[in-house]
């Protein structure tokens, strides 16, 4: 498909569902939307599987395959093996690829630079070293229930429309495995209005009563976006997990402008 930017690959043997593992034709199929999908392993069979589940590429072989696709893919912005096996992160890693446990899947959405190894890192944006380009507002997270271990939220949700902040949380609720965790780091609206909206001298960064409150209310606004579409607090934030059907494990403010929240899916 034209357009998409990052390339994924699977192991077979504890990677995919027929073979023991959690990815099924499902989630190969969602993700197929955003990235360049394919198989590499060590299995005879590798290229009669791909083509069964209608991959655009495979390749026998591990760390040759995976050499050969980073070479053949040279100006995508990710690459990301997912497999089972420490054997498997070390042939990954060595070629340049991030690895990911397919019984560990972590996501770092809407990641921008801050690329963390052993998640798959999402944006909007094309940044090099995303694993996987893609509108959060817009599309539902590409993968089937529960096989997700831990979610990262960073300065993210308060970017997604308060017409679908449910919604997308919702979708986090429904990846994730019973008594997955996720991290929420968002702006604290009750902290920003007894900080700044109250304080006709505030001042940070340069930035001066009355763009203070426009910046730190409603966002950045820079050349790619950075609008603050939602708004919470503590009392709020809490109330909205709990109903989706998370537990609220702690949630605080950061000492500053930020609600800090761990919560996890219930068993």
């Amino acid at each position: 498909m034209e357009g998409r930017k990052t390339i994924i690959a699977f192991d077979i043997d504890g990677t995919l569902k027929e073979f023991g593992g959690l990815i099924s034709k499902d989630t190969i199929d969602r993700l197929l939307n955003f990235a360049h999908v394919g198989i590499v392993s060590s299995r005879g069979d590798t290229h009669e599987i791909a083509r069964r589940l209608g991959l655009g590429f495979a390749e026998i072989g591990k760390g040759t395959a995976l050499a050969k696709f980073a070479r053949e893919y040279p100006n995508h912005l990710g690459k990301v093996y997912i497999a089972d096996t420490e054997f498997d992160r070390k042939e990954a890693e060595f070629h340049g690829w991030n690895f990911v446990n397919v019984n560990d899947i972590k996501l770092n959405l809407a990641s921008g630079e801050d690329i963390r190894k052993g998640y798959i890192n999402t944006d909007i944006r094309e940044i090099q070293g995303i694993d996987l380009v893609i509108d959060h507002e817009k599309y539902p997270l590409p993968f089937e229930d529960e096989i997700v271990s831990e979610i990262i939220l960073k300065d993210f949700l308060e970017h997604i429309s308060w017409r679908k902040t449910r919604w997308f949380l919702a979708e986090c609720h429904r990846v994730l495995k019973p008594n997955g965790k996720i991290y929420i780091q968002c702006p604290d609206l009750e902290a920003i209005a007894r900080k700044i909206i109250l304080n006709p001298d505030f001042e940070w960064g340069g930035i001066k009563q009355p763009e203070a409150i426009g910046f730190w209310v409603y966002g950045r606004q820079d050349e790619w976006g950075g609008v603050h579409k939602a708004g919470f607090t503590i009392p709020i934030l809490s109330k909205l997990l709990v109903e989706i059907g998370f537990t609220v494990d702690r949630m605080e403010n950061d000492g500053g402008s930020n609600i800090l929240c761990w919560a996890r899916k219930k068993p």
